[in-house]
């Protein structure tokens, strides 16, 4: 009850007012009390002056005939006024000669009176003049008159001046009269004080007993207990109470509402699990939900209620920005905060929340009051991003940077290197014959044998280099910063270029086995002119490429003449596609004869006329047609055009000695799933005898695809169709498919062919050949025969089918038909066009 503003207006109303009553008529009796004070002093100046003017007159007179006894009856009337302290009649010399005290008679004045002034004396007597004094202090009035006394016998003067002096109190009137005021205002007080108590008891009834119960009913607002029913009080007392009860029946429904949307937001909290900060600004204490805890896996106790529970479980690198956007939101600068930080949970590790609030208060200043913030754990959601990251930079397989990271990281590293003026290269870097592990231990394995790779590539990594995977057997390896000079630099790269070779050649023990593998490697420096990080990786695979082409195993550097080949045989590429579209390829075919020289068989060979650039060989458009895909669709038109050729034959007297027209089949045509159908339906079409359609193979395809391969010779032989084996005795394959294919001819390679004549060691293989061929029951077809020493070497070794400049050069199809067929054949070409228009019905 210490506090004010804690009183009972039932005690502070009343007692204000006894407080104004008692200071009201304090004041009113004081100022009662002076006003009669000045009218007293004035009553009693006139009085005493009215005295004194008499006893100047009966005293003079009966002093100037020296009756002293008359005098001093008039001395002792006049003092018979209580009021009067002092009345004394002084001669010249202030002698007192006649007093109301008779110890003071013949004394003077200045010895026995203390309040005497000799100054007043002098001018009452000497200037005839009446003095008047009034001294508050001593509440006492003196008058000091002149008066005119016997003259002495022995004087020479006519008459003296002597004085009377009165000393007049004024203490007991003033202390009457202070009685009699108060006693005056004491019945003007007790008419008040009952009109007080009166209207304090009006006051308690009216105003303080009906807020009394208003106020009894707001406790009840917090309680269950439904809102009572208030007695109506009287005017403003009773519009106040409606609005009371109007207003808690509005807080009713606000609490109600408030209550199921409290209700809701809990449910929603507790669905969506997040946990609840709510953050005092003012004191820095925040309130910490049980749910917000327990994401950290801390309980109720172990957490306090200071800000810094919460600042020091923030991951430092996260910590500056989210109190950035915090105080941005409470500068007022955002309409919300939010923020995805980390938070460290009670076993040391970090979990990802994204922190949401709002300002719900202010201070009187307008600065934010109070925060209100909410945890959503996004811990999954996060390193699921981040595994999205990783995976859209990393190989999947081996963890190593990808294609995409590796060119960002190359862009850096060349425009580092323009600002440094210090130059780095690229090695990119395919494994030899890595299909081959694939096709023989699975796709696990080659993964598990890519990983190994990728440990050893790591294992030679020094600060800032990086080493990343592309596509399938393909790495690459940033070596930045190498040097200045652009020879030394490359030394560098060719060493370790030859180191990287030198550790993917040491064996790998993939599933119990040895594993060897090679690789190629190709090599460009940068930066080099305005080239980009695509341009450097296309450079890089360029001269891998021309290593491929080299024999593997090799590691090349880049040049502009790579570069130069790879864009003509883009540019052979497209004028390709357009010289099939605009019929410049031609058939050619060139003779296969026999023993005694008789045409026995042809192959058919392409011929490329443009019109810009006149004749292209077939060993600069074959490559490009195989690496652009169009091999297939440049195999099939051959082998429908040698078809509806061979139906023109047959309709027009082919000669009995001819047995075969060889087509040769790409590896990618002969791999296609339908190949089998392909063929099948051409020769269907075409209606020609299979036994004569002949297919040229290379020994690449049965070493890549036997058991494929196997099935679809046999498929097709089955079907009449025979087989050749291409430029035998140059691949890699083993002997041991010969025997299960069931081919039935080989073709014995130009370069064996081409030095007959000086080395012993073609003579040998071609020997072997022949007579392994004999003993396998194969024909034997010998290419590039162009001298009379090279045929009796091969007649003398037993070779039958010869093929070469010294039988005839290809020719072209209409030319080699009119030589073939009797001279009464119609002309190949209007045959051929009734036969595709046939065939196209």
């Amino acid at each position: 009850m210490n506090n004010p503003r804690l009183w009972s207006l039932a005690s502070v109303i009343p007692a204000l007012l006894l407080l104004v009553f008692l200071v009201l008529q304090t004041a009113f009796i004081y100022l009662d009390y002076q006003t009669k004070s000045e009218r007293l002093l004035l009553q009693s100046r006139e009085e005493v002056l009215g005295k004194v003017n008499k006893l100047q007159q009966s005293l003079s007179d009966a002093l100037m005939r020296h009756d002293n006894a008359v005098a001093e009856r008039e001395l002792t009337l006049a003092a018979l006024n209580d009021n009067v302290s002092q009345l004394l009649v002084l001669d010249e010399n202030a002698e007192v000669l006649l007093s109301n005290q008779m110890s003071l008679k013949f004394m003077f004045a200045s010895a026995v009176l203390p309040e005497f002034e000799w100054a007043d004396f002098y001018q009452a007597r000497d200037k005839n003049r009446l003095l008047y004094q009034y001294v508050d202090a001593d509440k006492t009035i003196y008058v000091y008159a002149p008066l005119q006394l016997a003259r002495k016998d022995h004087s020479l003067k006519r008459n003296n001046t002597g004085a009377i002096f009165v000393s007049y109190s004024l203490v007991k009137p003033y202390q009457t009269l202070l009685t009699n005021t108060v006693q005056d205002s004491m019945k003007n007080a007790l008419v008040v004080a009952i009109a007080l108590f009166t209207l304090t008891l009006l006051l308690v009834k009216m105003i303080i007993s009906p807020l009394n119960r208003l106020v009894q009913a707001a406790q009840q607002l917090n309680s269950e207990d439904a809102f009572p029913p208030l007695k109506e009080g009287q005017g403003e007392i009773g519009l106040l109470q409606r609005a009371f009860m109007a207003m808690a029946d509005k807080m009713k429904l606000n609490f109600e509402q408030l209550s199921a949307s409290e209700q809701r937001w809990h449910y929603a909290l507790s669905g969506a699990r997040d946990g609840v900060w709510d953050w005092n600004i003012e004191s820095n204490q925040v309130f910490f939900s049980t749910r917000w805890k327990e994401m950290l896996g801390y309980v109720e106790e172990e957490i306090g209620d200071d800000i810094e529970e919460l600042e020091q479980r923030i991951h430092p690198d996260d910590l500056t920005d989210m109190f950035a956007c915090l105080r941005l939101h409470l500068a007022g600068k955002t309409p919300f905060y939010e923020h995805i930080h980390r938070v460290q949970c009670k076993d040391g590790s970090n979990c990802w929340v994204l922190d949401r609030g709002k300002i719900i208060e202010w201070a009187e200043d307008g600065k934010p009051s109070r925060l209100i913030c909410t945890h959503t754990d996004i811990t999954e959601y996060r390193n699921a991003q981040d595994l999205v990251a990783f995976q859209a930079y990393h190989d999947e397989v081996t963890q190593l940077p990808n294609r995409r990271k590796l060119l960002e990281h190359l862009e850096i590293e060349i425009n580092r290197s323009k600002q440094s003026q210090q130059c780095g290269c690229l090695l990119f870097i395919n494994l030899d014959k890595f299909k081959q592990v694939n096709d023989v231990h699975g796709h696990m394995a080659a993964d598990t044998l890519l990983r190994m790779v990728a440990k050893r590539l790591l294992q030679m990594m020094e600060s800032g280099n990086i080493v990343a995977r592309l596509l399938g057997d393909e790495f690459a390896i940033v070596l930045p910063q190498l040097g200045d000079e652009p020879d030394r630099v490359a030394e560098l790269a060719l060493g370790f270029a030859q180191a990287v070779r030198k550790r993917i050649a040491s064996p790998f023990v993939l599933q119990g086995q040895r594993i060897n593998l090679s690789c190629t490697i190709g090599i460009t420096l940068f930066p080099d002119g305005e080239y980009s990080a695509t341009d450097i990786l296309r450079q890089a695979d360029i001269a891998m490429f021309h290593g491929k082409e080299d024999g593997r195993d090799m590691i090349h550097f880049f040049s502009e003449e790579m570069e130069n080949r790879v864009q003509r045989n883009h540019n052979l590429q497209q004028m390709l596609r357009l010289a099939l579209e605009q019929d410049e390829i031609k058939l050619f075919l060139q003779p296969k004869a026999d023993r005694k020289g008789n045409v026995v068989g042809c192959e058919a060979l392409l011929r490329w006329y443009q019109p810009q650039r006149g004749w292209i060989s077939p060993s600069e458009f074959v490559p490009a047609a195989e690496d652009s895909g169009l091999i297939i669709e440049l195999g099939n038109w051959v082998l429908t055009q040698s078809c509806l050729m061979l139906k023109h034959w047959q309709d027009s007297a082919l000669p009995e000695q001819f047995k075969t027209l060889s087509v040769n089949v790409s590896p990618k045509q002969f791999l296609q799933v339908d190949f089998v159908e392909q063929i099948s339906q051409i020769v269907k079409q075409s209606q020609i005898n299979p036994n004569l359609l002949e297919l040229e193979i290379t020994e690449t395809i049965l070493v890549s695809q036997l058991d494929d391969a196997v099935e679809k010779i046999k498929a097709l032989r089955a079907f009449g169709i025979r087989f050749a084996i291409d430029d035998f005795g140059t691949g890699y394959s083993s002997m041991s498919y010969l025997s299960t294919l069931p081919i039935t001819a080989l073709k014995i390679d130009r370069s064996f062919v081409e030095h007959l004549e000086t080395q012993v060691s073609q003579q040998a293989i071609v020997a072997a050949i022949i007579a392994m061929a004999e003993n396998l029951g194969l024909e034997v077809i010998a290419e590039g025969v162009e001298n009379v020493a090279q045929l009796n070497f091969l007649k003398a070794k037993g070779c039958a089918l010869f093929q070469g400049y010294l039988f005839g050069k290809a020719l072209a199809a209409e030319e080699f038909s009119r030589n073939l067929l009797p001279k009464t054949a119609p002309e190949l070409s209007a045959a051929v066009i009734r036969r595709e228009q046939a065939i196209t019905q």
